[in-house]
């Protein structure tokens, strides 16, 4: 089914069932203790010092996701 998505412009035809032809991932969450524990792996494998206190504000501010926590 083709609908049209501009009717200002012009006739420009789009494929309606876009969610059907995408892949859904829903991640959960990681506990904030999850993240310290990993932060605390990735910090001694790369011989970074990290105190006990920024790991917990990282793992708080990544919100659950790891990869925000490795970035941070």
């Amino acid at each position: 089914m083709y609908f049209n998505t501009d009717i200002t412009t012009g006739d420009h035809n789009t494929y309606f069932p876009i969610r059907e032809m995408t892949l859904w991932v829903l991640f959960k969450k990681i506990s904030a203790s999850n993240i310290e524990k990993r932060l605390d792996f990735v910090c001694k494998e790369s011989k970074i010092n990290i105190t006990n206190e920024a790991k917990k504000l990282i793992a708080i501010l990544a919100e659950g996701a790891m990869r925000d926590a490795l970035s941070i």
